[in-house]
């Protein structure tokens, strides 16, 4: 979806990864939550997105980057986060 990825003011890809995200919580059951890690969501850096993921899954603390020079991936191929946090919310 290169081109042509919206029809009347809605992205086609941004509608698919939302249906994929609701499938996918749907498969994982009761008390499932996710993010859309896509680079379409509002403007957020690949930092901030890790960083973000990091605060709600509770675990790596932030975004490292392995040298000084300034990550240039959009979402790097991720698109849908999916995860059970545990029962007892450590």
């Amino acid at each position: 979806m290169k081109e042509r990825r919206s029809f009347s003011n809605i992205d086609a890809t941004h509608l698919f990864e939302k249906l994929s995200e609701q499938v996918a919580r749907n498969y994982f059951g009761e008390r499932s939550e996710s993010m859309v890690f896509s680079a379409q969501k509002g403007g957020w850096n690949f930092e901030e997105r890790v960083n973000t993921l990091c605060g709600l899954l509770k675990e790596g603390g932030e975004f490292r980057k392995p040298d000084t020079a300034q990550p240039t991936e959009k979402d790097d191929k991720l698109d849908i986060v999916v995860w059970k946090s545990f029962a007892d919310d450590l």
